[in-house]
């Protein structure tokens, strides 16, 4: 079975700088050309900003429209940055788990845990939203 290649993959392959350099200007030119209106999108990548599609040449000015989206390359910028961060913090949580596992094979008899504050607050935060949405506890509470 064959693996597929995405477009950035294919040109960065490429041997020749030249046409590297070419068919990557290209590739950017065409993820801003491509605009996504929010009604095609899922909620999670609306954007409320107005921008102007169609013709923009002033002789054509009746047949450029506003509407609210996104371009493919602000989609593609969005979602790669939430892959990273996403990555980062579950390499973080790797290595501290690797490191209390170095700790407490170490020493099995008494095991001294380490509280992490602002883990075990946002912990807290979350639980008690959920029994909020759940009318288990009332906000006031």
């Amino acid at each position: 079975m064959s693996q597929t290649m995405t477009i950035r993959e294919q040109i960065n392959g490429l041997t020749s700088p030249v046409a590297r350099e070419l068919l990557g200007n290209l590739a950017d030119a065409l993820e801003d050309a491509i605009f996504i209106p929010n009604s095609y999108l899922p909620e999670r990548f609306h954007n409320h900003k107005e921008s102007v599609v169609g013709c923009i040449a002033p002789r054509e000015k009746g047949r450029s429209q506003k509407i609210r989206g996104r371009s493919v390359r602000s989609i593609n910028r969005s979602r790669q940055f939430k892959v990273c961060e996403r990555r980062a913090k579950r390499n973080d949580f790797k290595a501290a788990k690797a490191t209390n596992v170095e700790k407490y094979s170490a020493n099995p008899s008494s095991i001294a845990y380490d509280v992490d504050d602002d883990r075990l607050y946002n912990a807290q935060l979350r639980f008690a939203k959920v029994l909020c949405k759940y009318g288990i506890i009332s906000f006031e509470d």
